[in-house]
């Protein structure tokens, strides 16, 4: 059986001169006066005054009996052992089963003891001392007599035999609420408290809102789609008539014998150019002006006419450039960019999103991990404050209290790093929403989680289907294997066929001139490498095309499975940490009743490592949380899916 702990009580001198008798120095013991109480066995003891005689000191004054000891510097008179009780928010208190004291018989000449009703759960009254005090502070004159000294000695023989000496080694009394705090305890450091009174608070949607009406990124994508627009919409205007009015003015003056012609005044002229898909191009051409001839001498009249000119070509390959889809090809080509262009706009939407996603939570993480710290250097200094009145109480070494101030100093270093988080993860949001960084946010989102069920097969198939990259990949190759036929096509002769008819009216019919031309036109560049360079290029794109589809299709099939892995570690990890967190508790709660009772094999080491475990546990349970949330919107976003989660559409 474990040694009981000898809590020492020793004596202090405190002699009267003058007034001391002898017959007090012959006492081994002094007086002893045992009041007990079923509140808590309390032992009051008067110790005596150090004896003259060294010899005399024998009987040893360490007392091994377990009670609170009573500072000898106070005077007994105004002591009283159960004060009134405080608010129990002022310090905290320490409950347990109460046990009352043995029956103590005393001689009849000490009538207090009898006068008590020492039944279960009983208390000593306040003022019971108060009206005996003169059995606690005899005068020396009452000692005097040889009557008195024997009837103390009768009295002091008779309590030491009846007295049932206490076990130390078994399970120590709890006591009631600690009712005074020492006049020396000072009030521990203010907990810095993050004001929000000048924050605003903001859910995800709020935030995602934002991003997507302030984000520059977003903002010069936009911009871009502008001129990506165009740009479709000018190759789908291949095969439009192209019409060109011109409006000139001149003046000619051709002499010729006696025939002068002048050409002055307004040429009017027009245009219209048309493709057509096989790949011929259509041209009609009209010009019209005024014409005046003066015939000098000749006997013929001035003529003031209009002169107008019509010309029609038509020019159709029949080798090279023959053919619709050799034509259409470049408006394939532009479409298929469009629509790279427009998931290229929705990865980088998807991309910026998903980022303010988890800057969000992030913020909301460092806000928990703040307030988790600073509950933790609370209860930290409300250790301090405990561990003082302990130590005042004479129930703690005072060694004990450079354990719970390091357990403070390290809570405060914790607190500021939380802060600093705290600070860094909201610029990094205030920079992504792209407004004022003196803006303090507020995240307000419920950390609430519910398991997701997911099928890896679905899931897959959504992948393929709305996964940006992905379908990049396979427009790309169809790209690339247009550019393909186009260049293949390049490589050989041209020949096309050509007509022209070109029709001039004339005021007298038999003044009228009509021009008809056809034949066939066969050409070819010898000795140019860019046909074939070109050729080159576009059989390597589509090989190339054809591997990046590959790693694509493989890399949503592992991105699939790893994300799908991730949820059901984070989800496990969750149900995990709450178990951990509410362990964590029981075990702090325990050590805690452990430590206020006393009992053997507790300290405050142990008390402070749990703590930090709780701390810790907490953190955990919250990382885990965050994780398991992150976990769906990387999923979400790896299967393309996140405008579609979140209700948002895709402006074309």
């Amino acid at each position: 059986m474990k040694e009981p702990e000898n809590l020492e009580l020793e004596s202090s001198p405190n002699p009267e001169p003058g007034e001391e008798s002898e017959l007090l120095n012959l006492l081994p013991l002094g007086i002893i006066l045992t009041l007990i109480s079923g509140l808590g066995g309390i032992v009051v003891m008067a110790l005596p005054s150090k004896p003259e005689n060294p010899e005399s000191s024998g009987l040893s004054s360490k007392l091994e009996w377990f009670s609170p000891p009573i500072s000898t510097s106070q005077s007994l008179p105004t002591l009283n052992p159960i004060s009134k009780p405080i608010s129990g928010d002022l310090l905290p208190y320490f409950r347990g089963n109460l046990i009352p004291a043995p029956n103590v018989q005393s001689n009849p000449s000490l009538p207090l003891l009898e006068e008590l009703s020492l039944n279960q759960y009983s208390s000593i009254p306040p003022n019971l001392l108060d009206e005996n005090i003169n059995i606690l502070n005899p005068s020396p004159q009452a000692l005097t007599s040889n009557n008195n000294v024997s009837e103390v000695e009768t009295t002091i023989e008779s309590i030491e035999n009846s007295m049932t000496p206490l076990n130390l080694t078994a399970s120590r009394p709890q006591y009631q609420m600690l009712t005074q705090q020492p006049s020396n305890l000072q009030p521990a450091s203010p907990v810095p408290v993050v004001s929000e009174q000048d924050g605003v608070e903001l859910t995800l949607q709020d935030v995602i809102i934002l991003a997507l009406e302030n984000n520059r990124t977003i903002k010069n994508q936009y911009l871009e789609r502008v001129v990506e627009r165009q740009d479709l919409a000018v190759a789908e205007d291949k095969f439009n008539p192209d019409f060109t009015p011109s409006l000139a003015i001149g003046w000619d003056n051709i002499t010729q014998g006696n025939l002068t012609t002048m050409t002055r005044g307004l040429i009017l002229s027009a245009k219209v150019f048309v493709r057509i898909p096989t790949g011929g191009a259509l041209n009609l051409e009209w010009t019209g002006q005024r014409q005046q001839r003066n015939y000098q001498g000749s006997g013929f009249s001035d003529q003031d006419v209009l002169r107008q000119n019509l010309a029609v070509v038509f020019n159709q390959p029949l080798l090279r450039g023959a053919g619709e889809k050799v034509n259409r090809a470049s408006v394939e080509i532009a479409r298929i960019q469009e629509t790279i262009n427009l998931l290229k706009l929705k990865s980088i939407l998807i991309d910026k999103i998903t980022e303010t996603i988890l800057a969000y939570r992030n913020l909301l993480q460092a806000q928990e991990q703040l307030k988790i710290e600073q509950q933790s250097l609370i209860i930290a200094q409300q250790q301090v404050e405990n561990t003082q009145v302990f130590i005042e109480a004479g129930r703690r070494p005072r060694a004990d209290l450079i354990t719970v101030q390091t357990r403070v100093a390290n809570q405060e270093i914790s607190l500021l790093n939380a802060q600093n988080n705290l600070n860094q993860q909201r610029l990094n949001l205030l920079e992504l929403l792209d407004i004022d960084e003196n803006v303090n946010i507020i995240a307000s989102e419920n950390l609430e989680i519910q398991p997701q069920t997911l099928e890896p097969s679905e899931v897959k198939q959504l992948g393929f289907e709305n996964q940006p990259n992905y379908l990049q990949a396979r427009l790309d190759l169809e790209k690339f294997k247009t550019q393909l036929v186009v260049a293949e096509n390049n490589r050989r002769w041209n020949i096309d066929f050509r007509t022209e008819v070109r029709h001039e009216p004339a005021p007298d019919i038999i003044d009228n001139q009509t021009d008809l031309r056809a034949g066939l036109v066969f050409s070819k560049t010898l000795g140019d490498q860019t046909l074939e360079r070109d050729f080159q290029r576009s059989r390597i794109d589509v090989l190339q095309a054809q591997n990046n589809l590959t790693e694509a299709t493989q890399k949503i099939e592992i991105d699939v499975s790893q994300r799908l892995q991730d949820i059901e570690a984070t989800w496990k990890k969750v149900e995990l940490s709450k178990r951990a967190t509410q362990l964590a508790e029981e075990q702090l709660r325990n050590e805690k009743d452990k430590v206020e009772l006393g009992v053997p094999g507790s300290s405050l080491v142990d008390l402070v490592r749990f703590q930090s475990d709780l701390t810790q546990a907490q953190n955990d349970e919250l990382n885990a949380k965050i994780d398991y949330l992150n976990a769906l919107t990387n999923l979400y976003q790896s299967l393309g899916i996140t405008l579609d989660k979140l209700e948002i559409t895709l402006e074309k």
